[in-house]
């Protein structure tokens, strides 16, 4: 209910403040980077500030410790500012920066944060180990480097962080250039240069030997093919065979019944080679030839044949009762004893070197029938007869002849026995005089050799 055009309204106002000085700062420096580096120094740089022309440049051995202020002179060429700065050899291979303008005392804004690394040193002691037909190994002195580049041929072929690098699935029979590059990490890598190239060469791919055919002085050897050998070499004992074409080959003049291991090596002027694996091939053995039976009696019998190499022989024959019977023997023949009379034996002769053997050869034989023992000769009462006796193998009845003087006249005598293992022979109407008879046994068709007995009839 007031009525408005009573009142009016008037506004007082305060004397004024004291004055305070604002300065704003100067800006941070434009384009601090890294621009290179030695393996004692590194140089920076950045575009000049307009309002000063005055820095303070800090380095730090982490992104988060940049704290030691650098003193050194700043190239102040053009709009660019630029600062090369030594760094000690104990010092950290990376090292931080920081910059900022200065007025006085006061400071700018500090740049960004530069990480800037030394170059490192030539790679040295690159050698080549474990070298195969696809691989090998490298190894170098380590520098402290943060990593280290392989280049193959002038192509990079790796990179590790290690003083050690391998290289697989590569040709046989290869010839590689090799050499190392040492880089250490920053906002822009660092590197070194290369170190000594060293040549590498990869050997040729071993072989595989796929057939030996043996005969007794040769062995026939057939080879997987290496595309890139010229030619190769076929080694047993102290023995070689240079084969330039082809992949077969025939080593001659080898003994028989012996074992060798034949070795093939592929061939390439200028480059190892592996050689294959060790085939072990065993020569065959001739049997025995011109084998003869050179004596027997009713209990033994002498075999010969020619002799066979180096090799041992076995005598093999069947007993009485069957079982079979093997003789070793070193010489080239054998007399075998303890043989039942009249009885035929069959022989076999093996050769043998090592433990290989022929398959034999045979030959059959019958033993004599065993001739009578001593005989006594008795002269009868009647003085006109003779009474033979002798001792018989009742085991094994045979029948007699007896003859006198020679084998042409048969005295026909009456034989008597046999009593307790004795027979007798009574040859009657006979003069005096001296009488030689001989005692034959025989059986079916086998004839004993005669024994002898001499008498004088008074």
């Amino acid at each position: 209910d007031t009525d408005s055009s009573i009142f009016s309204t008037k506004y007082i106002t305060s004397d004024p403040s004291d004055e305070i000085d604002i300065k704003t700062k100067l800006s941070a420096v434009k384009d601090f980077k890294f621009e290179s580096s030695t393996s004692s120094s590194i140089t920076v740089s950045w575009t000049a500030n307009t309002k000063s022309d005055e820095y303070v440049l800090k380095r730090g051995d982490s992104a988060s410790n940049v704290n030691t202020i650098v003193n050194v002179k700043v190239d102040k060429s053009g709009t660019t500012r630029r600062v090369t700065i030594s760094v000690p050899n104990s010092s950290s291979k990376t090292v931080y920066f920081t910059v900022a303008a200065t007025s006085g005392d006061a400071v700018g804004i500090v740049s960004n944060t530069v990480k800037a690394a030394l170059v490192p040193s030539k790679v040295t002691g690159l050698t080549a180990t474990d070298i195969t037909d696809t691989s090998f190994k490298l190894k170098w002195n380590s520098n402290g480097a943060d990593k280290y580049s392989v280049f193959i041929n002038n192509t990079p072929s790796g990179t590790v962080n290690k003083n050690e690098y391998e290289v697989r699935n590569i040709e046989q029979a290869a010839s590689y250039n090799i050499y190392v590059i040492a880089t250490n990490d920053a906002d822009t890598p660092v590197s070194s240069e290369g170190s000594d190239s060293i040549i590498v060469k990869t050997k040729l791919a071993k072989v595989e030997i796929t057939s030996a055919t043996p005969t007794t002085d040769s062995v026939a050897l057939k080879w997987s093919k290496n595309d890139k050998a010229t030619g190769y070499i076929v080694s047993y004992g102290t023995e070689t065979k240079t084969v330039n074409n082809g992949e077969t080959t025939t080593i001659s003049g080898l003994n028989p019944g012996t074992s060798y291991t034949f070795t093939v090596t592929p061939v390439l002027s200028g480059y190892e080679a592996y050689t294959s694996a060790g085939k072990n091939v065993t020569t065959l053995i001739d049997n025995v030839k011109n084998l003869k039976v050179t004596a027997f009696s009713d209990s033994s019998v002498s075999l010969s044949w020619d002799k066979v190499g180096t090799a041992t022989y076995k005598v093999i024959y069947e007993d009485d009762s069957g079982k079979a019977i093997t003789l070793p023997t070193n010489s080239p023949s054998i007399t075998i004893t303890g043989l039942k009379q009249n009885t035929e034996y069959s022989f076999t002769v093996q050769a043998v070197i090592g433990s290989n053997e022929t398959t034999g050869v045979g030959i059959s034989q019958t033993t004599k029938l065993s001739p009578v023992g001593a005989i006594t000769a008795k002269v009868n009462e009647d003085k006109t007869s003779v009474t033979l006796s002798w001792t018989i193998d009742k085991t094994y009845p045979v029948s007699y002849n007896v003859y006198m003087n020679d084998t042409s006249t048969n005295t026909l005598p009456d034989f008597a026995g046999p009593i307790n293992n004795t027979y007798t022979a009574t040859i009657k109407n006979l003069e005096p005089g001296t009488y030689t008879f001989l005692v034959v046994a025989y059986k079916d068709s086998a004839t004993a050799e005669p024994t002898s007995v001499t008498v004088t009839v008074p």
